[in-house]
């Protein structure tokens, strides 16, 4: 729910503004307009600073801000002018899915602690993104002036510290997207902590009782077709929150319906460790950053078909908490008990420590249970240090060499020297089966050193050169690898960006036999090379392309044994806006395999994915996808149409098919027709 941040520089000396949000009788309507005689009682803030490109600098563009607040909601008004209005970019999508968009946005540190903070952004048609989903209200409306927008946040979608006056930071700003330009309330360089010059805010009291209970119930109905079977299902279950104190949610799911609206894209894997998906549940995404370490303890997507689960997320004091536990049934396997806690401390002005314990609970096929303890430590703008330490225990798999230990150090500066170094030792009976792991069984030490340059002067947004170094040993001391490395990147304030890099060195992988993993017996010269391109303008949301090329030892015969080859890969994306409620999408990957020993291709294949987005109004939205896999043969489509009433509360109807062809033939494989509403009520 918080954005978690780090400190880059000690503030302390610089004075903190204060602003006093006053009380106010008058309601506005929600429209964006600002032409409201309750707006007359707001606080104004009319002092901006640029942060992009001439960090420091007076805007080119006025902006205005407005603040007031009742019993229930903090109400903010925003007037962005713009000398060019037909320049501004805005388009009309479902909520958080713009990007590349004009956009006004306010920060609120609720605990005054520089530290968390809650996110809320609109675009010119009061569209929402936000760093986490509740219920707020928001409209835009553009004019001959530039735009305007107004927010409406409900103080029960917020957490606060249980106290009858509060005093929280706040920064309110905008993105100038034609101009590269974004401002904030604050004026803050590069390598200064922006989160520690928040405005103090006070005046708003007397909020503390206000308590929260969300039940959202949901209807699904399924209807699945495939060569050799016929389902029809449906599933009524619902969710539940409720507020145990301001900061604390408790939440509840009871038969959980989590069939995807849309399909997980295809994806090329080379190697012989799993392929991480994307989550998208959102019962999941909520909260999430409570359950964040640098190595995973906790997947979600593990859990399948879960029969009831509970959650609990907050912060009480100085103390984090999360805690989720599921009741999963999948279908192919024994039902599990699986469970994640997280408490983490905050200790000093930005600095954090925490404990973590996550696994799985069956009756007949044993266990796995984790426990990680991890730090994020910050002084000023030079040191930055993080750890963790953990360890996995599992039925069948010996509690020797089944630890993991993590170290970073680094000077993440937006201008001027950048340097990681990084320590990495994962037993080779580290396992957390909840969690997601890759290759284990080795120590790898690494470093990267970089400059960055802001060249506004030369229309450069920033020029970023950086090199790397790293070794790798296996267990016992067999050396692993070795590579170094060095990139060049450009970006232009007009919003265009080229890179490249270039690593060489060795490289020894693992092997499959009986499934596990042993080390192969001989190291292999590896060499990569990529660049890239990107560009967003016009009527172009986001475009980019890149190739990498990689000459190493490649897989074959399903991970039992290597050999010299090349891989090159071509990726091409883009958005394009023909019209501010139409986006098209195309995603194409090129992935080409070539053994040194044979002339031929060993693996080829395009995988195109494109998507129409069509907003009909600012509530109803419908999406076509197609996707297909050449190597596979492989196609698949979804379509779907749906209605928003707001956060939470959502109707729609998709369709979703997977299709075989080959030259002359082509036919379905299976589809599903499935139709789900659901409804947030907020007592």
């Amino acid at each position: 729910m918080f954005t978690n941040v780090y400190s880059n520089q000690d503030n302390s000396n610089k004075v903190r503004e204060t602003i006093s949000i006053p009380q106010t009788m008058l309601i506005p309507e929600i429209n964006g307009k600002l032409d409201e005689k309750a707006w007359e009682n707001a606080v104004i803030i009319d002092t901006f600073y640029q942060y992009t490109p001439q960090n420091g600098s007076n805007p080119t563009e006025r902006t205005v801000a407005y603040l007031m607040c009742d019993q229930e909601n903090l109400y903010v008004g925003i007037r962005c002018y713009d000398s060019t209005p037909d320049r501004i970019r805005a388009t009309l999508t479902p909520r958080n899915q713009w990007q590349n968009n004009d956009n006004a946005f306010i920060y609120l540190d609720t605990y005054d602690n520089q530290r968390d903070n809650f996110l809320f952004m609109i675009n010119p048609f009061g569209v929402q993104k936000n760093s986490f989903e509740t219920i707020w209200f928001s409209e835009g409306t553009i004019d001959s002036l530039g735009w305007s927008g107004e927010m409406a946040i409900p103080f029960k979608s917020l957490r606060f510290p249980d106290r009858i006056e509060q005093t929280w930071g706040i920064a309110i700003g905008r993105n100038i997207y034609h101009k590269g330009e974004t401002i904030n309330s604050v004026d803050c360089g590069y390598n200064e902590d922006f989160y520690g010059q928040f405005t103090k805010a006070v005046g708003i009291r007397n909020i503390s009782e206000t308590h929260n209970i969300e039940i959202l119930p949901y209807g699904a109905m399924r209807y699945s077709k495939g060569k050799s079977f016929s389902e029809e299902e449906a599933a009524v279950g619902f969710d539940a929150k409720l507020g145990l104190a301001t900061s604390l949610i408790l939440e509840g799911s009871f038969a959980p319906d989590f069939s995807q609206v849309e399909s997980d894209p295809f994806f090329v894997n080379f190697s012989p460790y799993e392929y991480q998906f994307v989550e998208n549940r959102q019962f999941f995404n909520e909260g999430a950053n409570y359950f964040a370490l640098p190595n995973s303890l906790f997947y979600s997507r593990r859990i399948e078909s879960p029969k009831m689960m509970g959650k609990l997320t907050g912060k009480e004091q100085s103390w984090n908490i999360g805690a989720i536990t599921a009741w999963d049934a999948p279908e192919a396997s024994d039902e599990k008990m699986i469970y994640a806690l997280r408490l983490q401390k905050d200790v000093f002005k930005t600095s954090k420590v925490g404990i973590m314990m996550s696994g799985f609970e069956t009756k007949s096929s044993g266990y796995n249970r984790n426990i990680s303890i991890d730090g994020q430590f910050s002084k000023g703008a030079e040191h930055h240090l993080q750890f963790q330490i953990a360890s996995t225990f599992n039925t069948g798999i010996s509690n020797n060499e089944n630890t993991l230990l993590y170290l970073n150090h680094s000077i993440p500066k937006i201008e001027g020297i950048n340097y990681s170094l990084t320590y990495l030792d994962i037993g080779p009976n580290y396992n957390p089966q909840i969690g997601i792991v890759g290759q284990t069984g080795y120590r790898n030490p690494k470093i990267s050193l970089g400059y960055k340059w802001h060249l506004p002067q030369w229309g450069i947004e920033s020029v970023m050169v950086s090199s790397l170094g790293n070794y790798s040993a296996a267990y016992g001391g067999l050396k692993v690898g070795h590579s170094s490395g060095a990139s060049l990147s450009v970006s232009t304030i007009n919003k265009l960006s080229v890179a490249m890099n270039i690593t060489i060195g060795e490289e020894r992988s693992q092997l499959l036999s009986d499934d596990k993993f042993f080390w192969n017996e001989n190291i292999y010269p590896s060499k990569s090379f990529g660049a890239s391109f990107w560009s967003a303008s016009g009527s172009l949301i986001d475009g980019s392309i890149s190739y990498i090329e990689k000459r190493y030892a490649i897989y074959v015969n399903d991970f039992t044994s290597q050999q010299e080859g090349i891989d090159e890969s071509l990726n091409l994306y883009m958005i394009l806006k023909p019209m501010s409620n139409l986006l098209i999408k195309n995603s194409t990957g090129f992935y080409k395999q070539k053994l040194n020993s044979e002339t031929y291709t060993f693996y080829e294949t395009w995988l195109i994915n494109n998507t129409i987005n069509y907003q009909i109004t600012r509530n109803v939205f419908s999406r076509i996808i197609q996707q297909l896999d050449t190597q596979e043969q492989t196609q698949k489509v979804d379509i779907l149409v749906g209605y928003e009433f707001f956060a939470g509360s959502t109707f729609y109807i998709s369709y979703k098919e997977l299709r075989n062809y080959s030259i002359n033939t082509s036919y379905r494989e299976n589809y599903m027709i499935y139709c789900k509403m659901s409804y947030l009520f907020r007592i």
